[in-house]
């Protein structure tokens, strides 16, 4: 704050000060011009802020608060002439001021953040079901004579060939010696595959603006389900 007021004397203006009416800004203080027509009137000269100048009696002066110049009349009564100071006995009005805090939010760094991603190959080992088939081949004797040499034949799941002798007697002779059975049966047994497949994993670094050591936090992917892929 600076108000100045001397001992013996009214509050004066300086060069630069901000003239305050009752109603508002009104224009800066110019110079000062001591003893108006070598009367006893102290006054300074103010440029309003039409661009008009007007001489103010430093007697009129209320306060003067931060550069600041405050006079108890109207902007209109200080345009266009000039303003004389108040008379024994005349009504003086004082103007009060206050201080207001207004708080307000700014936004500050706390810290950063860090995420590093990585890949790394992870061995897995998974069971599954694998189809084979089998074959068992049985043999049935069936010793018959035949005319015409009968072909392979299939029953269900079983191949039957035929095998065929020739037999020398008196004449020539089909003999059907035996069949072949060949029966396919369908096994399952579980197969065991080894392999390696990638996965990612996540590295985050907190890095705290107080000036706290960083901290790491490193945790794997959620592994794919092998079979969906999901």
């Amino acid at each position: 704050m600076d108000e100045r007021q001397s001992e013996s004397g009214p509050m004066r203006a300086e060069a630069g000060d901000r003239v305050m009416a009752t109603d508002g800004d009104v224009g800066v203080v110019v110079e000062m011009i001591g003893h108006r027509g070598g009367g006893a009137e102290d006054v300074f000269s103010v440029t309003l802020d039409d661009g008009s100048t007007v001489e103010v009696p430093h007697a009129l002066i209320t306060n003067r608060l931060d550069g600041v110049v405050y006079l108890p009349v109207a902007r209109e009564t200080l345009r266009g002439e000039d303003v004389a100071a108040p008379r024994a006995g005349d009504a003086h009005r004082m103007l009060l001021h206050e201080e207001t805090l207004e708080a307000s939010t700014v936004n500050a760094r706390r810290g950063t953040v860090r995420v590093l991603r990585r890949v790394e190959t992870v061995p897995v080992q998974e069971v599954i079901d694998a189809w084979r088939d089998d074959v068992v081949v049985e043999r049935v004797a069936v010793n018959q004579e035949i005319d015409v040499a009968p072909a392979p034949r299939t029953e269900g799941d079983t191949i039957v060939v035929p095998v065929v002798d020739e037999v020398v007697v008196s004449e020539t002779r089909l003999v059907l010696r035996e069949e072949v059975r060949i029966t396919r049966r369908r096994v399952n047994e579980p197969v065991t595959i080894e392999a390696t497949v990638r996965r990612e994993r996540v590295e985050v670094i907190n890095t705290p603006e107080s000036g706290a050591p960083p901290t790491t936090t490193d945790r794997p992917s959620e592994p794919l389900d092998p079979v969906t892929g999901n």
